[in-house]
């Protein structure tokens, strides 16, 4: 009689802390590591930028002037749920793991390190009926997931000393002047951690995360991206994630309608994006209106962006126009 002898393979968990700043590198090795089949736990640190979710509208989610003017780049993340803001006040933790858990049970046995990290410092985190875990009813943690069959990135963001006030001011209030299906952002009442932990740093925080992830997967190792790791996130970063036509041009396409009031009118538009770019902008409540409109159309296909549309407006025949309608006014009704 013989004996049949099965082997069972088990993918250890390799653990990454990254020392990379770029938000790009980043977002880029989440999307580099869920492509492979080894599971992962992967900390970083961005430098300040913005991560919208996979279907959100990032015109509609980021205020465009204060990133640019700051230089703080917006980056679209390969997984749904609502924007964010990252600096290097933040910690962000993924998990890459094979599962067949239901989302419930994910959410929870996911955000388990960090809930219990914070337990052993005294604190009382709590779950929230959404993605979020909170302390003394707000929000320090958001969280997100993507998925392919049983293949799960989770991540999330732990607010240990971000600044509030450039978080606040680089994600938009919900503006209703835009309509379409993109996802919207939900805000909540935020609060940094190290107000609760006197005498503690981002990176000991960091430490007692890798140390309760590994108290959790024994069977855990430290892992370094290799030379080729390295290759291949900074292609796939640069290829999309330092790329307009992803972190905007994926937007869902979107109306927009505003008004202004001039001295004898109100003036209203209603412009039309799609992949980025303009698809038409059609204005109400000016004189001439037939010819306006002639003249907008030469703003369809340009990409919506202030300074790409300034140019335009550069142009002599635009001169009347913005004799009735200031530049300043029409650059209210089109953005």
């Amino acid at each position: 009689m013989s004996t049949m002898i099965i082997f069972v393979f088990y993918k250890f968990m390799k653990i990454i802390y990254s020392s990379n700043p770029s938000p790009h590198f980043n977002i880029a090795a989440e999307e580099y590591l869920f492509n492979t089949s080894d599971e992962y736990f992967f900390v970083y640190i961005n430098s300040p930028s913005v991560i919208v979710g996979k279907h959100q509208n990032a015109f509609a989610e980021v205020n465009t002037d204060f990133c640019e003017a700051n230089n703080i780049p917006v980056i679209r993340r390969m997984s749904g749920g609502g924007a964010v803001y990252h600096d290097e006040g933040n910690i962000n933790f993924c998990f890459i793991r094979n599962m067949e858990e239901g989302e419930k049970e994910r959410f929870t046995t996911l955000t388990r390190p960090v809930m219990e990290c914070l337990r052993k410092q005294g604190l009382s985190p709590e779950y929230s009926r959404r993605s979020d875990l909170l302390i003394n009813g707000k929000k320090f943690s958001g969280n997100a997931e993507h998925m392919r069959k049983n293949r799960v990135l989770h991540h999330g963001t732990i607010l240990f000393s971000a600044d509030i006030t450039n978080l606040s001011s680089a994600l938009k209030k919900e503006d209703a002047a835009f309509s379409g299906y993109a996802v919207k952002s939900v805000r909540s009442e935020v609060i940094n951690l190290s107000g609760l932990l006197p005498g503690k740093s981002v990176y000991d925080i960091i430490h007692m995360l890798i140390e309760t992830v590994k108290e959790d997967y024994p069977e855990a190792t430290d892992y370094t991206f290799s030379p080729e790791d390295e290759t291949a996130v900074s292609a796939l970063a640069e290829m999309k994630y330092n790329c307009r036509d992803w972190n905007y041009g994926y937007s869902p396409g979107f109306t927009l309608c505003r008004s202004v009031q001039l001295v004898n009118t109100t003036v209203s538009s209603e412009v039309r994006v799609e992949r980025g770019s303009i698809v038409s902008v059609k204005f109400s409540g000016i004189p001439r209106e037939q010819d306006a409109a002639a003249l907008l159309m030469k703003l369809a296909g340009i990409r919506y962006r202030k300074k790409e549309v300034a140019e335009v407006l550069k142009g002599q025949e635009w001169q009347w126009f913005k004799e009735l309608l200031p530049e300043q006014e029409m650059m209210k009704l089109i953005f």
